[in-house]
């Protein structure tokens, strides 16, 4: 009997009935539908590039907390320089204490007027009779330092100060007890050459102290091209 070709075999028709439909997910094995929800994972490229914006990120992040803490150190220095500065004036008054018994003791009635005198003011302890008392002469120098310092233009020369403001020191020094002594010297030559000497210390002071923030600056300050995260790779 001839073999009909048209009508398909057994091994045929179970082989299309196995055979899954494209596009129906339905019909589709477990595996292989998990395997097409999976994520893109990302290139090499891509990859690259994150960790890049993180490395940049953590450097501004490491910069920003550099220049905090060299502000921490500027600021502890300047601390301990003031600390320091402080612990000598105490020392300092407590040595001229005593000096200050004795000035309230000279009154200007017992004493002579002392003109200012023409020349040279280096000698100004000998200049103001002072000699045998040096302890008295340091002690109206420090007490009439502070009156300037809070009547005075402490931004200004001593010859840049108005009217004013000399007057309102010298009417300060006046009325300061312990300072009686300097009512012997005409004008008031002897507190204002105090004062003097006491803004140009200041304004010196200061600029010691910019000198040295900006040589910390410039010795903390990262050179340019370094890689702040060298140290720890390392």
């Amino acid at each position: 009997m001839p073999v009909d070709r048209s009508s398909p075999t057994i091994s045929e028709a179970r082989a299309a009935a196995n055979r899954v439909p494209l596009g129906d997910a339905s019909n589709m094995p477990a595996k292989a539908r998990k395997s097409n929800g999976r994520k893109k994972q990302p290139t090499v490229t891509q990859h690259a590039e994150a960790a890049e914006q993180q490395v940049g990120e953590l450097t501004a992040e490491y910069l920003a907390l550099q220049d905090e803490l060299a502000e921490a150190h500027h600021s502890l220095d300047d601390m301990q320089a003031e600390l320091d500065e402080a612990k000598a004036d105490a020392r300092a008054a407590r040595r001229e204490a005593e000096a200050a018994k004795t000035a309230t003791g000279k009154l200007t009635s017992e004493l002579s007027v002392i003109a200012k005198p023409n020349g040279s003011m280096k000698n100004r302890c000998g200049l103001m009779e002072l000699e045998e008392d040096q302890d008295l002469y340091r002690y109206l120098m420090r007490e009439t330092r502070i009156v300037a310092m809070k009547t005075l233009d402490r931004d200004k020369t001593y010859d840049d100060q108005d009217e004013f403001a000399m007057a309102r020191f010298c009417k300060a020094v006046s009325h300061t007890k312990g300072l009686e002594y300097l009512k012997r010297f005409e004008g008031n030559w002897a507190a204002k050459e105090f004062a003097k000497t006491a803004l140009k210390s200041d304004r010196a002071r200061k600029t010691k102290l910019a000198a040295n923030r900006r040589n910390r600056d410039s010795t903390h300050s990262p050179t340019p091209g370094d890689n702040p995260g060298s140290a720890a790779e390392d």
